[in-house]
């Protein structure tokens, strides 16, 4: 198992670690770092350099020699046996960065929506002003209580629903 240097810690997050793969034809790739954009690269017994283009090391490609980009995928006796994620999470640490980030992206998209973007449903993420507001209270409820933004409750969200109808 490899402990990630700090560049991988800030990539990743802390408390993740990333580990070896075992692959369909029973050989192993093995970890080497975490690239520019925060996808896992291993070598394999051949030398051949891959990455897991989801990075989660479930999906690997070959690397390009020359800019070091994903290239092709490679065939199924070189992909993991295990189709988990190799990301881990640490059960003492959890990030929830992204995922605020995404909801007061949510909720910006309903502002627009309801002011400039003329309640057109275009300007939203989820391309439906419905689905959209339910994405949000899906996201809201996937936080744990004590980790809940303070910016946005489900009363805000709620009075987003009631101003469809005005």
């Amino acid at each position: 198992m490899a402990t990630l240097n700090d560049y991988q810690v800030n990539t990743l997050g802390e408390g993740k670690f990333v580990d070896n793969l075992i692959l369909n034809n029973g050989e192993t790739a093995t970890f080497l770092y975490v690239d520019d954009w925060s996808r896992p690269v291993y070598k394999l017994k051949s030398g051949t350099k891959v990455c897991c283009v989801n990075c989660d090391g479930t999906y690997l490609h070959t690397i390009s020699a020359g800019s070091g980009e994903p290239d092709s995928p490679i065939r199924d006796e070189y992909q993991p046996t295990n189709k988990t994620s190799i990301v881990e999470e640490l059960p003492s640490t959890q990030d929830f960065t992204f995922d605020y980030m995404f909801l007061d992206r949510l909720r910006c998209d309903l502002e627009y929506y309801f002011g400039f973007g003329n309640r057109n449903d275009k300007v939203l993420h989820y391309l439906d002003v419905h689905n959209h507001i339910a994405e949000m209270k899906n996201r809201l409820d996937a936080f744990p209580k004590d980790k809940r933004p303070e910016w946005l409750t489900e009363d805000d969200i709620s009075n987003y629903e009631s101003r469809l109808t005005a």
